[in-house]
Formats: C-alpha cells, structure tokens, sequence
C-alpha cells in the first residue's frame, strides 16, 4: 500500500487550511494518483496531459484547463465559486449554446 500523499502535486486553486468538508486528504491522494497516470500515459505512449482533479466532474474539467499544457491542477471547494463567477456561461462544461441563449 503507498503512504498517504503530504501534499498536493502541481497547482492547487483554494487554501487547503481553510476547507473544513474533509475533502482535502481524498484530493491530495487523487492528485498524487492523476500525477502516476500522467507519467504511464507519457511513458508508454509518449503523449503528455493535462489532469484536473476536484470534488465533481464540473470542478474537475475547469480545473484540469486552467493550467495546459502538461500540467495538473486540483481545485478545492471553498474556491469553485471564486473560480467559476467571472466565467462566461459558455465556459462551463454542459451550458451549451442553448442554455447560453436562454441566459
């Protein structure tokens, strides 16, 4: 079994002293687990990624573009809102150009 991640691979959005949920040891061990998978998608295909990690898929996908190329972020809930507020609607994964019109 492999020791408890200390700390976050790559760029972290939000204060992990100020989340109170409980959330940041499971994302510490996904970062460190996203870091692994990135290092086997580049050793043996030879192709580099991008990894996102957050507490649901939206948090993840927003997380895993804000820094490209090669690189991974994770996003800590008490930052989502910060993050996605000065967002344009259509940047948000599942508002298409429909929902945008209605907006």
């Amino acid at each position: 079994k492999d020791p408890e991640p200390t700390a976050f691979v790559g760029h972290v959005k939000g204060n992990p002293r100020t989340c109170t949920c409980g959330c940041v040891p499971r994302l510490k061990k996904a970062s460190s687990l996203a870091l692994r998978m990135r290092k086997a998608v580049e050793s043996s295909l030879g192709l580099t990624c991008s990894a996102g990690i957050g507490i649901s898929k939206i948090a993840s996908k927003l997380a895993a573009g804000a820094n490209k190329p090669n690189k991974q972020t994770s996003m800590l809930p008490s930052y989502f809102c910060e993050y996605l507020a000065p967002l344009p609607v259509s940047r948000i994964p599942g508002c298409g150009s429909v929902r945008v019109a209605i907006t």
